[in-house]
């Protein structure tokens, strides 16, 4: 799952995207992941392409890339996505270097709204882009994934305790102790997963954005003032700040969703692309087809088609939601 603080997406049963919010208008299709960002979105395929949708500035929003790729993330004026090499690639504005990727191979990526981190292939997390208040100053160790916020991020260890670092104004970056299986990190607050499936959040909380529902849960997405969660019988709970509706989540069983400022995107088990939330800037508007994964940025989203093709849609200012063309 992804969100954000205008919308939230989410992946169905049959792997459709659902969107409410800022990128509720998303395409169909079946898709495996997502990403949500401000106002666009993207997502993976199951070609393993990305599409990215929303409202761009000029044409082609929803231009996929060549290559295969296994992973996208949606910032908030850049996109990143990794390829089925473990490469990474990123488009948009290279303000503060945010599209400036390092060389090498990675096995988790995520782009936030000025800086984006990686963990690569010897578990090391690397960043880069913006270094407000330390929040491109990994910490050393092991890592299992990483998850960036606007100034902050979060990174699940091997030992399955979790480290952040970056901007700490809100507590944002003080992380409880214990051993957790999925960390989320968002605006100014961030949400994890226990190993026992129990939700814990912490930082700000003026939107109710700590007060998590009960229940067991696989996954969890920190958004602008909201999170989503993906529960165990994957079915979705999202609360704090619901304007544009981007904490109604849709119902049925989803794979995967993204939680981006003010809206979200979901993968359906069967593939498809789902958006809600705030959609102003097209980031609610899926393209069709069958996706692997999806995740939001800050005011556009991306998604890796089922091929391995990466696409973008919403705001387009920095051209951050057209993938790459020239990748094979």
């Amino acid at each position: 799952m992804s969100a954000s603080a205008a919308a939230t997406c989410v992946l169905g049963q049959a792997g459709e995207v659902l969107c409410q919010g800022s990128v509720a208008d998303r395409p169909p299709g079946a898709y495996r992941s997502l990403s949500v960002g401000p106002a666009h979105a993207c997502a993976v395929d199951e070609s393993h392409a990305v599409v990215c949708w929303g409202n761009g500035l000029d044409s082609g929003a929803a231009e996929a890339p060549a290559g295969t790729y296994t992973s996208v993330a949606a910032g908030d004026l850049h996109s990143c996505a990794r390829t089925a090499s473990g490469e990474l690639v990123c488009w948009g504005s290279d303000a503060n270097g945010r599209t400036s990727a390092p060389s090498g191979r990675y096995r988790s990526l995520s782009a936030g709204a000025w800086h984006s981190c990686a963990v690569d292939d010897e578990g090391e997390v690397v960043c880069w882009g913006a270094n407000i208040d330390g929040s491109t100053d990994a910490p050393s160790g092991t890592y299992r994934a990483v998850s960036v916020g606007f100034a902050h991020s979060c990174g699940l260890r091997d030992s399955r305790t979790i480290g952040c670092w970056g901007l700490n104004q809100f507590g944002q970056a003080d992380a409880p102790s214990g051993r957790y299986r999925f960390v989320s990190a968002g605006h100014a607050h961030t949400c994890a997963v226990r190993t026992s499936g129990a939700l814990v959040c912490w930082g700000g909380a003026w939107h109710g954005q700590l007060d998590v529902p009960s229940g067991s849960y696989r996954a969890v997405s920190a958004g602008g003032d909201f999170a989503c969660a993906l529960g165990s019988d994957r079915r979705l709970a999202c609360w704090g700040a619901n304007d544009y509706g981007k904490a109604e989540p849709p119902e049925g069983r989803f794979l995967w969703v993204g939680t981006g400022q003010h809206h979200a995107c979901a993968v359906s088990e069967a593939g498809e692309m789902l958006c809600w939330g705030q959609n102003n800037h097209g980031q609610a508007d899926a393209p069709a087809g069958r996706f692997r994964s999806v995740n939001a940025g800050a005011i556009h989203t991306c998604a890796i088609r089922d091929t391995g093709a990466a696409v973008c849609w919403g705001h387009e200012l920095h051209a951050r939601a057209r993938p790459p063309t020239d990748l094979q």
